[in-house]
């Protein structure tokens, strides 16, 4: 075979290895931060939850008049 051929098909497998490389850091990258967003989450205090009474949430809004074009 030509050596061109040969070259060529050695860059290909090395250009491939070095994207499998590539991609698997990243990934690796992405489920480290993940889990580090899990643990702060965890160790995050739960927000208070203000409880509305429900004996005021049917009653109408009263504010000042609206406007009204004649």
């Amino acid at each position: 075979m030509e050596p061109l051929v040969i070259f060529g098909a050695f860059l290909v497998i090395y250009c491939g290895y070095l994207c499998a490389l590539d991609s698997t850091r990243v990934w690796r990258r992405q489920l480290a931060a993940a889990s580090m967003k899990r643990e702060r989450a965890k160790k995050r205090s739960k927000s208070i939850r203000y409880v509305r009474n429900p004996r005021h949430d049917a009653r109408v809004a009263v504010g000042r008049t609206l406007l009204q074009r004649g």
